[in-house]
């Protein structure tokens, strides 16, 4: 019981809080407890990219890592409570009576995805890429260290792991099960796919809000049709159906699902209500949380930004739209050239 009570705290109320610091700041998201829900796990995973890389290039340990990273989470949580001091009654009583103005429908969305998350609770996926990423969290806790041992052999590294050191997401994984004290094989493949699941459809939910004006009913149907295609998209191991049903514990499988179609509803937020320059901010800390994630989003991140800017900025005749992308590109093309230097 005190598991659950742990992972309810670390992987729900405290995103939720942090979340709540970027929807104080974008009008238009002001209590949206699906968006504060996600932009707590963005403002999570930037913070620990920025610490955890230096971290790793001097050899400190773990507990160093999850020390740091507490305090700043902690620290985080203590902002976004006080400045949002007046508003914690708004916003639980705005979001209580949005609930109770749900249509039937949105019980028809629940039930299908609560059937995608407990199916892959009741049958295991045995993926091979396991035996890297929750072995490195593994061997992590047991030898608390930062890629100093390979996962496969447990010897020590001569030189880190570009590869994997430059988007670190296990040590998100042992974090996680060293202050829920659970195996982190347990994290990723039974309690991360709750999360991450649900995380994803709340994305799709925020997209389809804005395709759709805000019309709950639309948006129910968007997000039906979204779980039919991903219920029977098992055309291949790769596709980004399969990622999400079989393999969401994988930061490359978030990237596809999570943060790519994400980046698409916060570049909406920057371009509408005159260019709000707060939502630019953080799209920058949207792109540099996705780093974490895989050594991919280098390069797919900022291509999604770029496309999608280009097209607006040529719609708009609006060039500052592509260069506004660009800088929120930065932590991508930076980390792509330490890669590029250090491999």
């Amino acid at each position: 019981m005190l598991k659950l009570i742990q992972c309810i705290i670390w992987l729900i109320i405290i995103p939720l809080i942090l979340g709540m610091i970027p929807s104080y700041f974008i009008k238009k998201e002001k209590n949206n407890i699906l968006y504060c829900f996600f932009m707590g796990y963005v403002i999570q995973f930037a913070v620990l990219q920025l610490i955890s890389i230096p971290m790793i290039y001097t050899y400190c340990k773990l507990t160093t890592v999850i020390f740091v990273f507490c305090s700043i989470i902690c620290i985080l949580v203590i902002t976004a409570i006080y400045i949002n001091r007046k508003n914690l009654k708004d916003f639980l009583k705005s979001n209580f009576e949005h609930i109770k103005k749900l249509p039937v429908s949105t019980i028809f969305v629940v039930l299908i995805v609560l059937i995608q998350i407990s199916a892959l609770l009741i049958f295991a996926h045995i993926d091979e890429d396991d035996s890297v990423y929750v072995a490195t969290a593994t061997t992590m806790i047991h030898t608390n260290t930062l890629y100093e041992y390979t996962a496969l052999e447990g010897y020590l590294y001569e030189i880190f792991p570009v590869r994997y050191v430059l988007a670190p997401f296990p040590i998100y994984t042992a974090i996680i099960s060293k202050l829920t004290d659970i195996h982190p094989a347990i994290i990723a493949h039974t309690i991360f796919p709750v999360i991450f699941i649900m995380l994803a459809y709340f994305v799709y939910a925020l997209i389809g809000s804005k395709l759709f004006k805000n019309d709950i009913k639309s948006v129910n149907l968007f997000l039906i049709i979204l779980s039919i295609l991903y219920i029977w998209g098992n055309y291949s191991i790769r596709s980004n159906f399969s990622f999400l049903l079989m393999r969401i514990w994988q930061g490359k499988a978030m990237l596809a699902n999570i943060w790519i179609p994400a980046i698409l509803f916060i570049f909406y937020d920057c371009i509408s209500d005159n260019e709000n320059k707060i939502a630019w901010i953080f799209l920058f800390i949207t792109m540099l949380s996705s780093c974490l994630l895989t050594q991919m989003s280098l390069a797919l991140a900022p291509m999604t930004l770029g496309i999608i800017s280009l097209v607006f900025a040529i719609r708009e005749k609006k060039i500052s739209y592509i260069i506004k992308s660009g800088i929120c590109c930065l932590p991508c093309i930076t980390y792509m050239i330490m890669y590029l230097i250090i491999k």
